[in-house]
């Protein structure tokens, strides 16, 4: 019963709204300090690697922390389950996708650093790249599968819901592409906005506007 309580507390909410918005502020900088480390044989850009790390993975932490949260706002507030497993296999392999890409990108640093022909790189990263897609096209699939599946939530989430659910499969859709992923991390953060929104708005209980 207090575990319920807990779940469904209007404060509980707007903190993992603005854990949500969050996220999507993080990400930016990691974008930045993710390109330096991609693009420079420096041995200072070292330096940048824990703030690299710190920062992608806490952004990719609270977004899977506030997805399942999701999950069960779904699940207490609109008793809806049509994405409980989808949200499951979400968590797993998006777990698993940032652990290998953090893994590749410090592997990947330290490498170029110390290999001073960039031609003896390219079969590792060629593997780098079928580990990353591996993980990635099934990712972006399933993320596809479940924002068409939010979409037959009767609630209209404050007016959040098809702008998220269309966002996310844009997203997940370049994605898909691999060549286009850069593309899809800006959306993904305007996806953990509108996800922040939704919660914070579940939290004031602002009424959806019935045109939606």
């Amino acid at each position: 019963m207090n575990e319920e309580l807990k779940e469904t507390d209007p404060k509980q909410y707007e903190i993992v709204g603005w854990m949500s918005i969050t996220a999507a502020i993080l990400l930016f900088p990691s974008i930045v300090l993710g390109m330096v480390l991609e693009v420079s044989r420096k041995p200072g850009v070292v330096v940048f690697l824990l703030p690299y790390v710190l920062l992608f993975g806490t952004s990719m932490g609270l977004s899977l922390y506030v997805l399942y949260r999701f999950k069960r706002l779904l699940n207490d507030r609109y008793q809806f389950h049509d994405v409980d497993n989808i949200v499951t296999a979400i968590l797993i392999l998006g777990g698993v996708m940032g652990v290998v890409g953090i893994g590749i990108k410090i592997a990947g640093t330290f490498l170029k650093i110390n290999v001073d022909d960039p031609i003896k790189l390219l079969p590792m990263a060629l593997m780098a790249v079928g580990i990353l897609g591996l993980i990635g096209l099934p990712l972006a699939i399933l993320s596809i599968i479940f924002a068409v599946r939010l979409l037959r939530l009767k609630d209209s989430l404050f007016g959040l819901l098809k702008p998220y659910a269309y966002l996310t499969i844009v997203a997940s859709a370049l994605f898909a592409t691999f060549l286009l992923a850069f593309l899809g991390f800006f959306l993904d953060a305007a996806c953990s906005v509108l996800l922040g929104l939704i919660f914070l708005r579940s939290a004031r209980g602002v009424p959806h506007p019935e045109f939606v």
